[in-house]
């Protein structure tokens, strides 16, 4: 299946079937997180999409995804939810994988 070259390199988060198409939704910040600690040995902390998009190299927001990473020197813990959604997504980078999913806004 498809999803499995793009687990080459993140990781599916979602997959959402539609009436004409099917979204794949691939955790493209932890992805540049990752590559940020790789050049520099920390991660870095983002308040939103936007300054996730000035730190993080190669990251490109998703329209209306509302994102913040919290971000330790060797660990980072990402939030994303979207206005027209009904779960809050988290994902722990020590864990290495989405750990829960709750209710949103």
């Amino acid at each position: 299946m498809f999803t499995g070259i793009v687990e080459a390199v993140g990781t599916v988060a979602a997959v959402e079937p539609g009436a004409d198409l099917t979204r794949l939704v691939v955790d493209a910040a932890a992805i540049a997180e990752e590559a940020q600690y790789s050049f520099s040995g920390v991660y870095l902390p983002c308040a939103n999409a936007a300054v996730c998009q000035g730190l993080l190299r190669g990251y490109v927001p998703s329209a209306g995804v509302v994102l913040s990473i919290e971000a330790t020197g060797s660990a980072f813990i990402g939030t994303a939810t979207h206005p027209s959604g009904t779960r809050l997504w988290k994902f722990e980078s020590d864990v290495g994988r989405f750990v829960f999913q709750t209710s949103g806004p």
